[in-house]
């Protein structure tokens, strides 16, 4: 052995040593050589041999450091891989899961699973229990799901032999994470295809290594799940008690089940899985599952933790797919029902006899619902007949009176089942049922004249056990659609039928008699009339409505089949269009009708309108819409009419009495209260005793504790704190009119801490005072007078000023500004609206001067139900929403609405808009860049800021401007005034326009309308609003040149801010911006010329008398011009 090592470290470069004996000499060239002497031939074959037996070695170890250095290779690259993998479904996991804490919550919480007693020392683990053990416990999973931390030290502790089969059977466990992760992201691109579905299936069955995947899927309509079994698309309704499924759904759990038997009363999972193999239920979402059964055999066929891991990260992963595809699903199905009504419909109205309508309808029937077998069962007088068609000629058959048919005639019901026979229901008669033995069913009436005249029947659902809920709404819809043509076909094949016109004639002489002045002058007189209304003309929907000389349009009775209905038939806008109509409308469009009935109004056949100037009256699925129907409509329209103006002369009169009664009562009170020590408390306590309540309290929000104060209390009370997370104070703060609340202790708010503050009640009444600052008061009694709310109108005006009266007296000083001056100064209107405003000359309390008298001297307050005080905490709200920048900032705000308020008074244009629209273009001036951060919107375009990506690509920065304007003007005091539809419209759209990226956009707008602008034209009024907003925004460059100058520099340093924060995050710099391109004056004269001048000459085109602003602006461009040449000289 030692032998062998001395030739090997002499062969690998050790130090040499000879065998042979020598003695070096040097040769002339200074060389040393070795002298080799003569020796026997033995010794040079024992040297040859070693030599050879050396060579043969070394080249056996360089053989293995060969194929060991190519396996090290080989792992390095196997170990990049993985970590390549891994690092990229880490990344997924973090994107898809919003980090793996959130999954790992979820997981760990919803989701524990039971490792088993595997859980143990590395040491047990061998190569014959190693799969087992991971199985069990599947270390990976959890390292790399980031809720178990032990994986690597455990890994390393590993016995070597086993260390191969534990890596190797745990990388195989992760990859079935990252087919989870190939499945969504296929199923992504899927979405919104119907490929979806199969798609998942089959990614699913080779995740768990089997062929049988089902997937169950809620159907809207009738809430059963839908399943594919053998090919069949089966419907069950599942629960607790017949399926596993259901506790999945509800525990929102994976279950699994490895049993070999399963409960005989789950009758559902003994059809899903009849051999009882090992299954796994994942619920995605509410309205879908995967159940999933094992086909394995031998050892391995249950299913383990690890599956149960998978199964849990792969519902969490598919859940939002799923939800998104189920949306698209009804989406189709819904547009699919309506499309199929909507051609039967059409196609409906040709067919006028039994021959041309049964092979339709049966045929139409089997192509939309798949149903095998359809009948209509006619009702004759003593039993049913049905017909067939042969050859084109009609073969009656007659049927008893009895059966399902019989049931549905008499309940004037529909009638559906999964399986029809004698045990399911006791009304099936096989002497005319016999068809539909153990099949699914489903029975409509045809009625006409709230008469049964037929059936409609279909069964047997092809390749399915049950009709779907679009299936039953499809049938529902031709039910009612076939009470248009039966008639007319009953009558083409010979049957008797009553001449239904001539009947409602006689019919309507006899109501019109009956209707006596008795009759007219009952409280009730409208619902009255309606009920002999429904019987005569059998309409589905009937409605009145009624407008008055202000055009408000309101509904005072609806029905529904005869019977009230508490809400309106058409929509909002309908409503209020229908007076502007033709007087008589007749529509059987289906189109035509849905635009204008409410969305929760099922879809009518016929529709009949019949109105005058002040009452119109709606009808949907009336009876008929002959001549001597319409005839007969209009003639109710009278009759309502004359009812409705002789019950608005009654209530007038009773109001006339109980208005002078009441009046002189709220006199008296306010009298009494004016003239005590508290007047604000003496009218609340007197208000409580009216109502009859026993006592109340005055809550108001505090800021510094959070919580709501009482700051005023009745009797038997003291004040206290109350959370604002209280039930009633966080219901109650949210108020905008009074609410009456009775058996309170049993109502949603019974665990209130108010229970405990005052004595003993049962009814509580909140009214609020003062929103913006949450005030309200809450009266409690044991009971509460009728007339209560009457009371309230009368007295809340009177409370209401009493409580400001109580604030202003109360209240600390808030102004920052001296109130001396604000009350004394010395501004001019004319000062105000005039031509050269400076604005830098101002006081900060003489720009909110500004702002008031603008809002005073256009006559505003009172269209906004509010006062200057309001105005000017309103402008201190809304100047502390600007930032300190250079040029976006107050004074510019105060500029651009001074120009517009300038244009309203000299330019005479207030009688272009209403007061409120005044108002939305005064506060949406003067708000048009709050919050502005000093880049504009091409910067936060190219930098993809988060203003970018919260509002989109098309005025990001004006669209961010509006919607904190709007958050200040909702907390501003006068935010109650000006809550309307129009306001709001004209306030988001007038700071949109200030978008310079969409400038021209704007000005060729506004070039269309202005040589034609009609007053009229809200669209017109709404565009003007914009330019001169538009124009005001560049006011400075029509401003003295002292204040051009000022705002030029102070725009220029704004530019030079973004400039600089486009250098660091290394973006294309912003042209004016540059300190080494062009100077300020050339900028601005660029500025003018293309910019300025047209609007300004626009704007004298339409009103001449402002033309002195374009005037300002030119002889400012010339003094640029004379700035410059002077700066050009001083640089030289």
């Amino acid at each position: 052995m030692s032998a062998s090592k001395s030739r090997l470290r002499t062969a690998t470069g050790g130090r040499p040593h000879s065998t042979l004996n020598g003695e070096k000499i040097k040769t002339s060239h200074g060389v040393r050589k070795l002298k080799i002497p003569s020796a026997p031939i033995e010794q040079l074959r024992n040297v040859a041999k070693t030599n050879q037996e050396t060579a043969a070695y070394i080249a056996n170890l360089e053989s293995e450091r060969e194929v060991l250095f190519e396996r090290i290779q080989a792992l390095q690259e196997h170990l990049i891989r993985d970590q390549d993998v891994i690092g990229g479904l880490k990344s997924k996991i973090s994107q898809l899961t919003m980090g793996a804490s959130s999954f790992t919550s979820t997981l760990t919480t919803s989701h524990p699973v039971d490792y088993g007693a595997t859980s143990g020392n590395a040491s047990v683990i061998t190569p014959a229990n190693c799969v087992d053990f991971l199985r069990n416990r599947p270390m990976i999973l959890a390292y790399f799901l980031g809720f178990d931390e032990d994986f690597l030290d455990f890994s390393c502790s590993v016995n070597k032999t086993v260390q191969p089969l534990f890596f190797g059977y745990s990388s195989r466990q992760l990859n079935r994470i990252a087919e989870c992760f190939s499945l969504f992201q296929e199923l992504s691109s899927n979405i919104q295809r119907l490929e979806f579905i199969p798609t998942c299936v089959a990614k699913v069955q080779k995740i768990f290594m089997t062929n049988s995947v089902l997937n169950l899927i809620r159907d809207p309509k009738s809430g059963k799940f839908e399943c594919l079994i053998d090919g069949k698309e089966m419907h069950y309704e599942i629960t607790e008690q017949t399926s596993s499924v259901a506790h999945a759904l509800e525990k929102q759990e994976v279950f699994v089940q490895n049993q070999n038997s399963l409960s005989e009363s789950l009758h559902l999972d003994v059809i899903f899985n009849p051999n009882c193999n090992p299954s796994i239920i994942i619920p995605i979402g509410n309205d879908a599952t995967l159940y999933i059964i094992s086909q394995k055999t031998g050892k391995y066929n249950s299913y383990s933790p690890e599956d149960q891991i998978v199964a849990i990260f792969l519902s969490y992963l598919l859940k939002p797919l799923y939800n998104e595809h189920l949306k698209f699903l009804n989406l189709m199905k819904e547009v699919e029902l309506r499309r199929n009504i909507c051609t039967f419909e059409k196609s409906l109205l040709s067919k006028s006899n039994f021959s041309l309508l049964l092979p339709f309808l049966f045929s139409v029937i089997n192509s939309y619902t798949g149903a095998n077998d359809a009948d209509i069962f006619i009702v004759g007088e003593d039993s049913f007949y049905s017909f067939d068609v042969v050859e084109g000629r009609l073969k009656k058959k007659q049927y008893p009176f009895t059966g399902i048919p019989k049931l549905i005639v008499e309940t004037k019901k529909q009638f559906v089942t999964d399986r029809l026979n004698s045990h399911e229901c006791k009304e099936f008669d096989s002497a005319i049922d016999m068809w539909s033995l153990n099949k699914c069913y489903a029975g409509f009436p045809i009625i006409v004249d709230n008469n049964v005249v037929a059936v409609l029947c279909m069964i047997d659902k092809i390749a399915s056990n049950s009709f779907t809920g679009w299936d039953i709404d499809f049938l529902y819809s031709i039910s009612s659609s076939l009470a248009v043509v039966l008639p007319q076909c009953l009558e083409s094949s010979g049957e008797n039928v009553t001449n239904l016109s001539m009947t409602n004639l006689k019919t309507f002489t006899n109501l019109i008699s009956n209707i006596s002045k008795e009759k007219m002058n009952e409280k009730d007189a409208l619902s009255i009339l309606s009920k002999p209304l429904y019987d005569l003309f059998k309409f589905e929907w009937f409605a009145i409505y009624t407008k008055n000389q202000r055009d408000i349009v309101k509904r005072l009775v609806s029905l529904h089949n005869g019977e009230n209905y508490d809400k309106s038939v058409l929509n909002d806008e309908s409503a209020i269009n229908i007076f502007n109509l033709d007087s008589l409308i007749v529509a059987s469009d289906i189109i035509q009708i849905v635009a204008l009935v409410k969305p929760d109004i099922p879809i009518a056949q016929t529709m009949l309108i019949a109105h005058n100037e002040k009452v119109a009256i709606v009808a949907f699925n009336i009876c008929s819409l002959d001549e001597v129907h319409k005839s007969l409509f209009t003639a109710s329209l009278s009759i309502i009419s004359d009812a409705i103006e002789i019950d608005a002369m009654k209530e007038e009169i009773v109001d006339n009495r109980n208005a002078g009664t009441s009046l002189r009562n709220v006199l008296d009170v306010t009298t009494t209260a004016i003239q005590s020590e508290d007047p604000f408390l003496s009218i609340l306590t007197m208000l409580c005793d009216l109502i009859t309540m026993n006592t109340f309290s005055l809550f108001q929000y505090d800021k510094k504790s959070q919580n709501y104060q009482m700051f005023m209390v009745g009797k038997d009370t003291r004040p206290v704190q109350v959370s604002a997370d209280d039930s009633l104070i966080d219901y109650a703060s949210g108020l905008d009119e009074p609410v009456l609340i009775e058996k309170f202790a049993s109502s949603n708010y019974g665990a209130s801490k108010i229970l405990h503050i005052f004595p003993f009640f049962t009814h509580v009444l909140v009214v609020p005072f003062d929103k913006a600052n949450n005030v309200f008061a809450v009266f409690v009694g044991e009971s509460i007078t009728l007339n209560y709310d009457t009371l309230l109108n009368y007295f809340y005006p009177i409370i209401l000023c009493f409580y400001k009266n109580y604030v202003l007296l109360n209240q600390k000083a808030i102004s920052p500004y001296s109130t001396s001056e604000f009350f004394n100064s010395k501004l001019l209107d004319s000062e105000i609206s005039a031509r050269l405003f400076s604005v830098t000359n101002l006081t900060e309390t003489q720009c909110i001067e500004v702002v008031v008298k603008m809002f005073q001297n256009l006559d505003l307050l009172a269209a906004m139900q509010t006062d200057s005080e309001a105005i000017a905490e309103t402008a201190l709200a809304i100047r502390s929403a600007y930032n300190n920048l250079p040029f976006h900032n107050w004074l510019h705000a105060i500029d651009t609405t001074q120009f517009v308020y300038s244009c309203l008074i000299r330019g005479r244009m207030r009688r272009y808009f209403s007061p409120l629209q005044m108002a939305a273009l005064l506060l949406g001036s003067l708000c048009h860049d709050v919050g502005h951060t000093g880049v504009n919107t091409t910067f936060h375009v190219k930098t993809k800021s988060n203003i970018y990506f919260a509002f989109g690509e098309q005025s990001p920065l004006e669209r961010y401007h509006a919607t904190i304007a709007a958050k200040v003007l909702e907390q501003s005091p006068i935010f109650p005034g000006i809550d309307t539809a129009s306001f709001w419209k004209f306030f988001i759209n007038i700071i949109v326009a200030t978008d310079m990226v969409r400038h021209f956009e704007f000005l060729e707008s506004f070039k269309g309308i202005v040589d034609r602008f009609e007053y009229g034209k809200e669209l017109h009024r709404l565009i003007l609003a914009q330019f001169l907003v538009k124009c005001g925004n560049v006011a400075n460059t029509t401003r003295p040149f002292d204040v051009a100058l000022f705002f030029g520099k102070a725009l220029l340093e704004e530019y030079q801010n973004q400039t600089d924060q486009e250098k660091e995050v290394n973006v294309e710099l912003t042209k004016f911006g540059d300190t080494d391109g062009m100077p300020l004056w050339e900028i601005e004269i660029a500025f003018y010329t293309g910019i300025v001048s047209p609007m300004l000459k626009l704007l004298s085109r339409m009103t001449p008398d402002l033309n002195d602003f374009n005037i300002q602006m030119e002889d400012n461009k010339m003094q640029w011009g004379d700035y410059g040449r002077r700066q050009t000289q001083n640089q030289s």
